[in-house]
């Protein structure tokens, strides 16, 4: 059986708005959102430290990517980069230890190589840090 009116139409997963007429549109989910359900309801965010990376119309909090300096911890969501660790790209990878002889100077999430800096006595080099 079909719908005999507009107002039985919903948007799908990944789109919102209310149909309540023939002139009515769903909207996609703005990055960093998603919408698991088909019906008017509005977007969810992402879980704290993550991104949907740019992309719309997303529709389960699984294509939310953890942001550089954050990995997935056990419970599924994104936890900042340990201390001596960093992460430089959006995704689920685990965190990278940083170099032998550098360190992070007590910080988490580092996001970057470059959060690694080299500890007294050492000083950086090409793949790391060596002996002043």
């Amino acid at each position: 059986l079909g719908s005999t009116t507009i107002t039985d139409c919903k948007c799908n997963e990944g789109f919102y708005g209310p149909i309540t007429s023939a002139k009515s549109t769903c909207h996609a989910c703005q990055p960093d959102t998603f919408k698991d359900s088909t019906g008017p309801q509005e977007c969810t965010p992402c879980p704290s430290s993550s991104t949907t990376a740019g992309g719309n119309a997303r529709t389960s909090a699984d294509q939310c990517l953890c942001n550089e300096g954050y990995s997935t911890a056990e419970n599924g969501e994104c936890a900042a980069c340990a201390e001596n660790k960093f992460k430089a790209t959006k995704g689920a990878a685990t965190c990278t230890q940083c170099p032998p002889h550098s360190t992070t100077v007590g910080n988490t999430g580092g996001n970057a190589p470059s959060s690694c800096l080299c500890s007294p006595g050492f000083t950086s080099a090409e793949f790391g840090c060596i002996d002043c």
